[in-house]
């Protein structure tokens, strides 16, 4: 199975656009969107025991997959392997406006246009 990753759209009609064509263009069999579809809006309270210091339990092996930070990732963490797409709208840190493609059990980054991108 062929899937597609990708999040941070934040609203963006033109960027949800392209991605959709790189969607169609790669033939992904599904397509996971991390979230931050919409504009973000006014930030939310900080919840009760926030710590993102201490992701949830994970086994050796596990992935850690998430947005967010508009910033691909794919770093080995001892215990897990923690995967950004980065972002599809508002890419930061010099990165392209890009995706993740997950086949086969291997994980490749792109930009838009469908190039691999290096992270």
């Amino acid at each position: 199975m062929k899937l597609m990753i990708a999040s941070d759209i934040h609203g963006s009609a033109y960027y949800c656009r392209k991605m959709l064509d790189a969607y169609k263009r790669e033939g992904a069999d599904r397509l996971l969107l991390l979230g931050d579809i919409l504009y973000h809006g006014p930030r939310n309270d900080l919840p009760k025991d926030y710590n993102p210091k201490n992701p949830p339990m994970l086994k050796k092996g596990d992935i850690l997959l998430n947005g967010h930070t508009h910033i691909p990732a794919n770093e080995d963490m001892g215990d897990f392997i923690y995967m950004n797409p980065g972002s599809v709208s508002i890419p930061k840190e010099g990165s392209a406006h890009g995706y993740m493609i997950c086949e086969s059990g291997e994980f490749t980054w792109k930009d838009l246009e469908g190039n691999v991108v290096g992270i």
